[in-house]
């Protein structure tokens, strides 16, 4: 059916007898409703690249509410600029009409990834914001293709209708896969266990003490007189001091 709608716009254009020519206010309008369906589709890649890089191990949700404020302004301004200019005839619809089914592929590429990135949405705390997003696209996503309804010919409204369903469709997708309870984070990965100490050996023998020191003194004094003393010292490094003192016999005494 929008095959056909198409086609007909492009044989209403080749059998057209006399069109007048654009203004260049016209072609600066068209241009800028073509543009601002462009930079929608711009925002719609820059979200989906930030999206498909996600990974597990990300711990930073901030590049991700950039991209989504980004996209809901695109929109927001677009739908001003739409709204701004005149309706397009013929010529110019086909223009619009096109870029607004490749917003189509677009809004469903990317939806369709942020599906798939639910898991890892959960684990960095965005899927609760991105709820949020989805759910005011819709009303928004209505009022665009509402804006461009209203600027192509009669013969177009059935392709802009369709264009504002597959929209609608794709974000209803999205809005039911966030609507689902986060997933359970991961469970933590327990650490290495620790290797077990080895079993205590038995306690050491302590040596045997060293056998007491035999200290042997020998004092000479005048002859004939010979004294020997002998002590038992403990072990070292203990000194032992012995003090002797002889007494002459009373042989040297009378000598």
């Amino acid at each position: 059916m929008e095959l056909s709608r198409l086609l007909a716009l492009l044989l209403a254009v080749r059998s057209a007898t006399a069109i007048p020519a654009l203004s260049e206010l016209n072609r600066r309008q068209t241009r800028a409703v073509e543009d601002a369906m462009s930079s929608i589709i711009d925002s719609l890649k820059q979200y989906d690249t930030i999206i498909l890089a996600l990974r597990n191990t990300d711990a930073s949700a901030a590049p991700v509410l950039r991209a989504t404020e980004d996209v809901v302004s695109t929109i927001s301004s677009s739908i001003r600029t739409v709204e701004e200019a005149r309706k397009a005839n013929v010529f110019t619809s086909v223009a619009l009409i096109q870029v607004s089914n490749n917003m189509v592929d677009q809004v469903q590429t990317t939806i369709r990834d942020l599906r798939d990135k639910k898991a890892v949405m959960d684990r960095i705390g965005t899927s609760k914001v991105t709820l949020d997003t989805l759910q005011k696209l819709r009303p928004q996503a209505r009022e665009l293709a509402d804006a461009i309804a209203d600027k192509v010919p009669d013969l177009g409204r059935d392709i802009v209708d369709k264009v504002k369903s597959d929209i609608l469709d794709a974000l209803n997708q999205g809005i039911t896969t966030y609507s689902q309870p986060d997933a359970a984070p991961a469970a933590p990965v327990p650490p290495p266990a620790a290797s077990p100490s080895p079993a205590p050996g038995p306690n050491p023998v302590a040596p045997p003490p060293a056998p007491p020191a035999v200290v042997t003194v020998t004092t000479v004094v005048p002859p004939p007189t010979v004294v020997t003393v002998t002590a038992v010292a403990p072990p070292p490094p203990s000194v032992v001091t012995v003090t002797a003192t002889a007494a002459p016999t009373p042989e040297f005494l009378d000598g």
